[in-house]
């Protein structure tokens, strides 16, 4: 089982609907910060709700031709998640590794990396699953996201994250 939980926080740093809370979940496992209630997001801050969609719907897309992929958590810069595909098995972890030279979120390949036993090890799912629900969840982000937008600020992300999102759904599931 996977899901993908979020809430977009009342301001955005630079668009309407950019900041929030993200979590994902992995059959028991959780990655991600808890999703405050609005009350008190001033005082917990928030995260870069946008950067965590246009990324993980990357690594998606780049499972369909790679077999491993690491998403980096950009909150906390050792952290990665470990993303293995064997034919319709996904297996997703945690890891420790510094940054290669010239990489942003995605990486191909991480060396000297350690392996971490919180929250998740080493957790597996359906690719199909996976797909199926971020399709879902960055579909209705891009609505609030829609929603929430009164100026020109954020409409070349939606249309990108938007132009993503339409390669994922025409991409066969499996």
């Amino acid at each position: 089982m996977f899901k993908v939980k979020y809430r977009v926080a009342k301001e955005g740093m630079h668009f309407p609907g950019d900041m929030g809370y993200y979590q994902m979940f992995y059959n028991e496992n959780v990655y991600g910060e808890t999703i405050y209630s609005e009350d008190i997001e001033d005082i917990m801050g928030t995260e870069h709700l946008y950067i965590w969609f246009e990324a993980i719907i990357q690594i998606a897309l780049d499972l369909h031709s790679k077999t491993y992929v690491a998403l980096n958590d950009f909150e906390s810069p050792k952290h990665w998640l470990e993303f293995k595909k064997n034919n319709d098995d996904l297996n997703i972890r945690v890891v420790l590794a510094d940054k290669p030279n010239g990489t942003l979120n995605v990486a191909y390949e991480l060396k000297n990396k350690t392996y971490e036993t919180f929250e998740f090890g080493n957790t597996k799912i359906s690719f199909k699953d996976f797909k199926k629900e971020l399709i879902e969840a960055c579909t209705l982000y891009i609505k609030d996201i829609v929603r929430l937008e009164q100026n020109e600020y954020g409409k070349e992300q939606i249309v990108a994250l938007r132009q993503k999102l339409d390669q994922l759904l025409h991409m066969k599931l499996l």
